[in-house]
């Protein structure tokens, strides 16, 4: 299990790291792990503006 925290906006035009969500994701690889993040994310905001991994 990796957890990522994830940046993004709910606004255009962008404002980065508007706001941060911390991802669960249970998976063994960071890059993966950083991308499925991301991509559950994007799925409610505006935009994804970056991943950070937290804990592995």
């Amino acid at each position: 299990m990796i957890t990522v925290e994830v940046g993004y906006t709910t606004v255009r035009p962008v404002i980065p790291d508007q706001h941060t969500s911390w991802v669960l994701v249970g998976e063994d690889r960071p890059v993966e792990a950083q991308l499925i993040a991301a991509q559950i994310v994007a799925s409610h905001c505006e935009m994804v503006t970056s991943t950070r991994l937290v804990r592995t």
